[in-house]
């Protein structure tokens, strides 16, 4: 009875070592590109991250305004950034296929959101917009891998009935544009993108 139960552990063991060797172990050699391994960026034309630092430039005017509780002049720095987001030369960049084409996509929802700001007459419309822009705008960033100046991705967390929402700023400081001037320092910094030159 002692020889089978050994038998069978031995037997056991066997199968174990053969299942990490050859089904776990093998994973971990795999080179292929996997959903948790982020895409590289072969580098990019400095026409694209030149238009790209306008785009982001543009952006931050729309969220001074916003800040400002100022829809009135909304709709025409709406147009400077939707002009700088569609100037964007995707193909000048050196990327895989698979990057492009998420760049491109990001690109045309930025330019999406940007329209429907710039044709929104209301502060709660444009601020919507804004939160849509924004988080495009951050993942278009880290896609490209942006190397301007550093950009702070910041939240405020009574956007909106306290669902929340993210906004990107040149600093630290926060200027709150879903708030505006009822309560301007409402948020704080969740993340950064400042990819080296």
């Amino acid at each position: 009875m002692e020889r089978k139960i050994l038998a069978v552990l031995f037997l056991l063991a066997i199968v174990g070592y053969g299942f990490f060797f050859f089904v776990i172990k093998g994973r971990t050699g795999q080179t292929e590109n996997t959903p948790n391994t982020p895409m590289q960026l072969a580098g990019s034309a400095d026409a694209f991250s030149s238009a790209l630092t306008t785009c982001v430039t543009s952006y931050y005017e729309l969220t001074a305004q916003l800040a400002k509780d100022d829809s009135s002049q909304i709709g025409e720095v709406a147009k400077g950034f939707l002009d700088a987001a569609s100037q964007l030369p995707v193909a000048q960049l050196k990327a895989d296929s698979n990057l492009i084409k998420l760049t491109e996509a990001l690109q045309q929802n930025i330019v999406k959101a940007a329209t429907n700001m710039r044709s929104s007459s209301t502060l709660s419309e444009q601020r919507k917009q804004l939160q849509i822009t924004s988080d495009l705008l951050f993942d278009l960033l880290r896609t490209t891998q942006y190397k301007g100046a550093t950009v702070y991705q910041q939240f405020c967390p009574m956007a909106f009935d306290n669902t929340g929402a993210n906004w990107l700023s040149p600093s630290p400081a926060i200027s709150n544009p879903y708030m505006g001037q009822s309560m301007p320092t409402c948020g704080s910094v969740i993340d950064s993108i400042h990819f080296k030159p």
